[in-house]
């Protein structure tokens, strides 16, 4: 095991155990969901490959529990998936400076994209850049001094969708998503959700489409996931819609 996997590792232990840590303090019942927004996903996943390496008090306390696993509008970088050609996507314009890429890409991801025919799974049919002149991002909800530092995202969440985290995150998924031992016994009372915002940005939609495509090519019951379409929902649904969220994610635990 590389610092890497490592390091992701110890991450989804350490998410694990306060977890379990927060199920024992509570008293929660069975029918927890852990919920793992955008980039968040990644640490959804690292939880569920840590849990063969977890105390057994631990381990049988996330298992009597937890219910559902939610990916909630993770992009293509986060299950490693090649983005299609003639999709944009802010991180590789060359023309953004570094100072400037934070507060553009959070306008870009918090607008209301207006893609075409989703059921189609046609990359053709996803935008970047036509938007709802009507809704505008949520980022401008918001003055920019209530907002945290962009620039301090890249030594945290953002290193580990880094180009030097591909071939780890793709093991991940790999080992977690697709692993007949871990889908099938370790967490075979846990079903497993991905949702998308039909007005998201393309790369949470098409990934969602390629982790569909290769769970019905390798056709492994165990390793089912349920997927999910949010009609209307941007990147920032639990901000434009609230109830809405919350109501998607109780189906989800149904």
């Amino acid at each position: 095991m590389d610092e890497k996997e490592r390091l992701l590792a110890e991450m989804g232990r350490d998410l694990a155990l306060f977890i379990a840590g927060l199920i024992d303090t509570l008293s929660l019942p069975s029918g927890v969901a852990v919920v793992g927004w955008s980039l968040g996903a990644l640490k959804v996943l690292s939880i569920v490959a840590a849990l063969e390496k977890l105390p057994d008090g631990t381990r049988q306390t996330l298992r009597g529990s937890v219910r559902s696993m939610i990916l909630f509008q993770s992009p293509t970088v986060v299950f490693d998936i090649p983005d299609p050609k003639g999709l944009y996507i802010p991180q590789n314009d060359p023309h953004i400076s570094a100072e400037e890429l934070g507060p553009f890409f959070a306008r870009w991801v918090s607008s209301f994209f207006v893609h075409g025919d989703l059921s189609t799974h046609d990359p053709s049919s996803l935008t970047y850049d036509r938007t709802d002149a009507l809704r505008p991002p949520t980022i401008t909800r918001f003055a920019m001094d209530h907002l945290i530092d962009f620039a301090a995202s890249s030594k945290y969440d953002a290193a580990l969708i880094s180009p030097h985290f591909g071939g780890v995150t793709a093991k991940l998924v790999d080992q977690t998503l697709f692993d007949i031992h871990v889908r099938g016994e370790l967490w075979k009372d846990t079903k497993f959700f991905v949702v998308a915002g039909s007005a998201d940005s393309w790369a949470s939609i098409y990934s969602s489409w390629k982790l569909e495509e290769r769970m019905l090519a390798e056709a492994r019951p165990e390793c089912a996931i349920t997927f999910k379409m949010v009609d209307g929902a941007n990147h920032f649904s639990m901000i434009e819609d609230p109830q809405g969220t919350l109501d998607c994610f109780k189906e989800c635990c149904i």
